[in-house]
């Protein structure tokens, strides 16, 4: 026995991933970009000045 798993959408739909696509739930989606490292003031300030060259180089790529 297959066991389905159902989600609860925004709009009161419930189905599965694939029958929210079927219906075109997603059409404004989009592919963006994703920085691999989010900048974190707290953490940055509590390193030393080589540590926040190291950091700064890793926000860049």
């Amino acid at each position: 026995m297959k066991i389905k798993i159902v989600y609860r959408f925004y709009d009161g739909f419930i189905g599965t991933i694939q029958d929210a696509i079927n219906n075109d739930m997603f059409v404004k989606a989009s592919i963006d970009t994703v920085p691999a490292i989010e900048f974190n003031r707290v953490k940055y300030n509590r390193m030393n000045a080589r540590e926040q060259e190291i950091y700064e180089k890793r926000l860049k790529d």
